[in-house]
This record gives C-alpha cells, structure tokens and sequence, in this order.
C-alpha cells in the first residue's frame, strides 16, 4: 500500500500486525500505544524503509514476543530501543546498515532467544554489546564487515546453540586467536 503512517483506525485486539513493504521511513516514540495497541504479539515491518526509531518505540509493548526490522534503512539502534519488551524472543534485524554495535546494546530481555543481524555491515561489536542478553540460543551475524572481535564477547552465553560468523572478512592474525580457542573449543 506504500502508506507513510499507521491507520489510525486499527482494532485495539489486533495482535499481529504486518506492514512489509511500506513507506514508514520514521517510527515514532510510543508510536503503537499511542494508536492503542498494547495487544501487539508480533510485529512485521521488513523492507518499509525505516531510518530512524525512537527509543521508545516499543515502549509498553508488554507481550511482544516477535519483531522484524529487517531490510531498513537504520544505521543505529540506541541501547534503550527495547527496554520494557521482556517477553521478546525474536529479534529481526538483518539487512540494515547498522555498522557498529555498542557496549550494551540489548536492554536486559530475559525470554530473547534469538537475533538475526546478518547482512548489516557491522564491522565492530563491543565485548558487552550482549551481556543483557544471556539466554541467546541463536545469533547470525554472518555476511557482515567483522575482521576481529573481542576473546569474551559471548563467553558469558551458556544457551548458545548457534552462533553464524561465515562470510566476514577476517582479519587472522594474533588479536583473533583468543576468539578462535574459544570458538573451537565450544
């Protein structure tokens, strides 16, 4: 529908709610409670060329449990943008130019299970961008710009199941080794 905002008349039960391929470019502070959303499970914005969101986006969104960014146009996500989301287990973000993820990136979610940050043109990851996140089982990061990361950027995830780092340009040499020892042995 190429829309550039949310309808205004959407149900208050709405639970699922799927806008790929918009034209959304902004999402706003408190943008789905204030429409009365706060029933909103699962969200699906692929490809609606969003630059920019609020970090209260998602605020009061007590029982998303599903969100999908991907194919956007954002290039940074602040540290806050899902504060308040607890029960989200899916995180979609593949395809954005975000670049860089920050020291304590993810707030605190307890119930995250996986993010998908393939394809983004991340080239730097601090070692704590995931330290709220502990319960991970899933993390793709393959085709991004990774040449080394930090020896104990993920020591602390015990439910790591599946940890995606094909297709980086790695840099192989001395700083990478600590990361390596590590990856083999788990």
């Amino acid at each position: 529908l190429n829309l550039t905002q949310f309808p205004a008349n959407l149900s208050t039960e709405i639970q699922v709610l799927m806008m790929n391929e918009n034209n959304l470019q902004t999402l706003n502070r408190e943008e789905f409670t204030t429409l009365g959303l706060i029933n909103l499970q699962k969200i699906f914005l692929k490809k609606s060329n969003i630059k920019y969101l609020h970090r209260e986006t998602f605020k009061n969104l007590k029982i998303l449990v599903e969100l999908d960014l991907s194919e956007n146009l954002i290039e940074q996500l602040d540290k806050q943008t899902f504060s308040g989301n607890d029960r989200l287990r899916i995180l979609l973000l593949y395809g954005n130019p975000i670049k860089r993820l920050i020291a304590d990136q993810f707030p605190v979610l307890p119930y995250l299970r996986s993010i998908d940050l393939h394809s983004c043109e991340i080239a730097s990851i601090d070692e704590t961008s995931f330290s709220n996140v502990d319960l991970l089982e899933l993390l793709d990061l393959k085709q991004n710009q990774l040449q080394n990361l930090p020896s104990n950027v993920f020591t602390h995830m015990k439910n790591l199941k599946t940890l995606l780092l094909d297709e980086n340009p790695w840099n192989c040499d001395c700083k990478l080794k600590n990361f390596r020892n590590w990856y083999v042995k788990n």
